[in-house]
């Protein structure tokens, strides 16, 4: 069997998760972005095991206050 694959996100501030993806807060925009980066590359290489999110979208960004969002797979 190979190995498995691991994506590095940037720290979060906080985090939540749902039933097909979860979410990584930032305060940064700059981290925001490098996050929503791995979660796209992540996404990609998920889907082509057969992965589905569902109505989400990993690497979409969301405004919230202060903070930013990130859909991750």
């Amino acid at each position: 069997m190979g190995k498995r694959k691991t994506f590095d996100y940037p720290p979060a501030q906080s985090q939540r998760s749902g039933c097909k993806v979860g979410w990584l807060c930032y305060d940064s925009h700059d981290d925001a972005v490098k996050a929503s980066r791995v979660a796209v590359e992540e996404a990609k290489h998920m889907a082509n095991l057969g992965y589905d999110f569902g109505y989400q979208v990993p690497g979409s960004i969301r405004k919230i206050g202060d903070r930013h969002e990130v859909v991750i797979p």
